[in-house]
């Protein structure tokens, strides 16, 4: 966090111990090309010098994250040091993270007081019930005011304010880290840095006891905090009192050098000290600190300390008195002065050990104890518990070295550690992160990097989702139809969260189903980690379809490089089924605002028509929206390139209900010259749907009959379409063209449901396409081409007797073919000049339709 002086760098640091031979340790620093990677051996302590720009100046979201990882238990120790302002901290490993903290900040001013709340999981909500004003992203926050952020993996919620902060509390989705403090703190001396991880909730006690410094002749403080009602019993000496605290209150107890202070509570508590500076008696001037205070509970027999160069360096332990005798300072027994804890069953000691930068250990092979690290210089202090180290851990018969955490189960969710602290084993909930799976390696079950079992570079990306398909108690059969075009096509698809991994070699021409899970399927407003990633190191095409029993859609899945970041949506009127949308994202954080034109209600808040719903979406995140109101209309914007699905669960008009959906094209990808080929099976009215983003005038053409209309920003229009002609559309502005088969009946009484389906611009016409009929299906291909050049289009590379039929004040001619019942994979091609191609199918009460795939880049 901020440290003092804005235009000194810093120097920040971090001291690692190891205590098994052979430790490997990768320290990274996010989106930032630093890498320290360290082979260390048993009670070996490195330091590392972490760049200067790591440093968090004013309020905001960064991903300024370090991150330390290692092969076996470490512990970290960090400094964040500039002239005259220097603390320290334990880092703690996110298995002791939490979901719920209360923030300290000294109240000296002149700087800010400063708070970091940081995540290592995807799209974390966090929010921050503020006891100090914040103004963040343009907003002021009052104190008693909630702010609400998004944290994405590795990501920073950076808070500054001019008011004290005590007493905030932090309450987040998933486990998070958080470390509060004061950019230059002062009370008894000249101001610094300080700041200290703090301790989650559920890692707080009932018991402490409060050695005190031995140098400081002045008062410190003790800042006691409740997140329920307590008891809290304090003892100076013989000195008892009783203060009750209600939920979130804290309370300040002055503390000087003597005697030790001994706090006991009816519910657990966090207990901080505070050092308010100070001078010795030849002048000499030493600064603030904060320090977490350990319940008596987690003691621990061995720990470490960092000795800071130039410092004073003291060693303030706390033991039972009948094991005093065998407490330890680099593996010796030097003559601590010790002294009884009043009242108690501990003793106490201020130790004054070997000046200057060094790593020494302090030990109680007997019995736990407490440890503290302070030090002192002109103008200068750091303090922080020390660093406990281990103790192995048995667990279901076997043992488990500390701090190296194991899966307890074959599908890697549940994730156990050895406490090296207690030798106990502790399990929680968890699962191989995005791009790993669950392996077994060495006999030993593992989270391995998917990128690390493969060389293969994959160029290119494609992302989609699976929206609510009607019955709910009905398995989906959710698949992706994926065709190569090159000789050597490696593909490899995943699902997010999800041991789930199919790897494809393809050749030029080939085109293989992929079944996936049928859990993909999105049920109900949120946000969800079920997105399936489908990537390649040549260029392929995808088709995905979402089919149970009588209802059936596909759509195209378009790779990442043609989303963008304003959509428009269609969701059919139909009742009795939500109308729904997908939003998904391929990066960090992307903020996405659903301009509503229905009423949605997502995380316990309704959203009526005409009102804004913004949300964080992070990678491989989706946000999913499910409306009992038609939905057309709204407009999706985003701060980075997103890609939208929309649709309806089970839409009807003129048959059953069945599942309709289709990937939307950005508003950059729209067209101005549209031709929409009827279905000749038709003969109903089917609807055609434009919608323009900026004031638009369209002229739509049935045959000879012309109309002009003027489309206003984010207005559209629905246009009803029987079997003949094909409508032609021109406009002023780009425009979107969706075509929505609203069911029907053939003559044999036999249904076909509807679907959804993009109408592509001339334009993007293209020669070379491939088409997947379904099983079961008559299959059908619409084809438009330029009339000069219908002698060269060929299906399946032969030359059919297509009807071919002039599209009226055009240069273009349709038709509607007929090709092979059930499964197959099929080309349309015209080598000389680009066409169009949709690929549609019916079969009885089910239907499908979307654009054919183009072969080309």
């Amino acid at each position: 966090m901020f440290n003092s002086n804005a235009k000194e760098k810093g120097k920040n640091q971090l001291y690692i111990t190891s205590y098994l031979s052979d430790t490997n340790v990768l320290l990274t620093v996010n989106k930032s090309p630093f890498k320290k990677e360290l082979l260390m051996q048993s009670g070996e302590s490195v330091t590392v010098e972490i760049p200067s720009d790591t440093e968090l100046i004013g309020t905001g979201k960064y991903s300024k994250t370090v991150m330390i990882r290692s092969s076996k238990f470490i512990t970290i120790m960090s400094s964040n040091q500039k002239k005259n302002s220097v603390d320290t901290s334990l880092v703690y490993p996110v298995t002791k993270w939490g979901q719920e903290y209360y923030i300290f900040t000294p109240s000296a001013t002149g700087y800010p007081k400063e708070l970091a709340v940081f995540g290592s999981q995807d799209s974390t909500s966090v929010t921050v019930e503020l006891k100090c004003e914040v103004t963040f992203e343009g907003k002021t926050y009052k104190p008693n005011e909630k702010l609400t952020a998004h944290v994405c993996t590795s990501e920073v919620l950076y808070l500054e304010s001019n008011q004290d902060c005590t007493g905030s509390r932090v309450v987040s989705d998933k486990p998070v880290g958080v470390i509060s403090g004061h950019a230059c703190a002062w009370k008894n001396s000249k101001c610094q840095h300080t700041f200290e991880q703090l301790l989650p909730v559920e890692q707080w006690g009932t018991s402490f006891i409060v050695p005190p410094l031995e140098y400081q002749v002045l008062e410190d403080s003790v800042y006691i905090f409740a997140s329920k009602p307590t008891l809290v019993t304090y003892e100076f000496g013989a000195k008892t009192q009783d203060i009750n605290l209600s939920a979130g209150q804290w309370k300040e107890i002055p503390m000087g050098r003597s005697p030790p202070l001994v706090i006991s509570s009816t519910q657990p508590v966090q207990v901080l000290y505070y050092c308010t500076g100070g001078k010795f008696s030849d002048g000499a001037v030493f600064d603030p600190f904060i320090m977490n205070i350990v319940p008596t509970v987690k003691f621990c027999e061995s720990y470490t300390l960092e000795g800071l160069e130039d410092f004073s360096n003291y060693a303030l332990i706390v033991a039972k008195s009948k094991d005093i005798k065998e407490v330890q300072f680099d593996d010796k027994r030097p003559s601590f002065k010790w002294q009884q804890v009043h009242g108690t069953e501990y003793s106490w000691t201020h130790y004054t050990y070997e000046k200057g930068r060094g790593h020494h250990t302090v030990k109680s092979p007997c019995a736990p104890i407490g440890v503290y690290s302070v030090g002192t210089v002109d103008q200068n202090s750091y303090g922080a518990p020390a660093a406990c180290g281990l103790l192995p851990c048995t667990h279901k018969g076997q043992s488990h070295p500390p701090g190296k955490p194991f899966w307890d189960d074959s599908a890697c969710t549940e994730l156990c550690e050895c406490n090296p602290s207690t030798g106990l084993v502790s399990c929680q909930k968890s699962q191989c992160k995005v791009g790993e799976e669950c392996k077994l390696v060495d006999n030993v079950r593992t989270c391995v990097a998917i990128a690390a079992l493969s060389k293969i570079k994959y160029h290119y990306t494609y992302i989609t989702v699976f929206m609510f398909n009607s019955n709910a108690k009905e398995k989906g059969k959710n698949q992706l139809y994926i065709t190569s075009y090159l000789s050597d096509t490696n593909v490899l698809v995943t699902m997010n969260k999800s041991p789930f991994k199919k790897e494809l070699l393809m050749q030029s021409g080939q085109s293989v189903t992929v079944a996936l899970p049928s859990d993909t399927e999105l049920r109900g407003t949120g946000k969800y980690s079920k997105t399936v990633m489908i990537r390649s190191n040549k260029f392929i095409t995808v088709m995905s379809s979402n089919q149970k029993k009588n209802s059936v859609d596909t759509s195209l899945v378009y790779p990442v490089t043609k989303w963008g970041q304003e959509y428009y949506i269609f969701t059919p009127s139909a009742t009795g089924y939500p109308k729904e949308l997908a939003v998904f994202g391929s990066q960090d954080s992307t903020s996405v605002t659903v301009e509503l034109k229905c009423e949605v209600t997502f995380e316990g808040k309704t959203y009526k028509p005409n009102e804004k719903l913004t949300a964080h979406i992070c990678t491989s995140e989706v946000l999913y929206l499910e409306s009992n109101q038609d939905c057309t209309g709204s407009r999706v914007v985003s701060d980075k390139p997103v890609g939208v699905i929309s649709g309806h669960a089970c839409a009807w008009k003129n048959s059953k209900c069945q599942h309709t959906f289709e990937q939307l094209l950005p508003v950059e990808q729209w067209g101005t010259s549209f031709i929409v080929p009827p279905l000749e099976y038709q003969v109903l009215e089917d609807s055609v749907y434009i919608f323009a983003s900026k004031p638009t005038l369209v002229t739509y053409q049935f045959g000879a009959k012309s109309e002009d209309i003027n489309l206003s920003a984010g207005q559209w229009k629905e246009l009803p379409m029987g079997r003949s002609p094909p409508l032609v559309i021109s406009s002023s502005q780009p425009i979107q063209v969706l075509y929505y088969c609203t069911g029907g009946k053939f003559s044999d009484g036999s249904v076909f449901d509807p679907f959804i389906m993009n109408i592509v611009p001339t334009v993007k016409f293209c020669e070379s396409y491939t088409l997947e009929g379904l099983e079961d299906f008559s299959n059908y291909a619409l084809i438009v081409a330029k009339s000069k050049d219908i002698k060269e289009v060929q299906f399946d590379d032969k030359r059919p007797s297509f009807k071919w039929q002039q599209v009226h004040g055009t240069e273009y001619s349709w038709t509607h073919y007929t090709y092979e019942k059930g499964r197959g994979h099929h080309t349309v091609k015209s080598p000389c000049a680009p066409i169009g191609v949709y690929s549609i199918g019916t079969v009885d009460q089910n239907s499908y339709g979307a654009p054919a795939a183009c072969g080309r880049e």
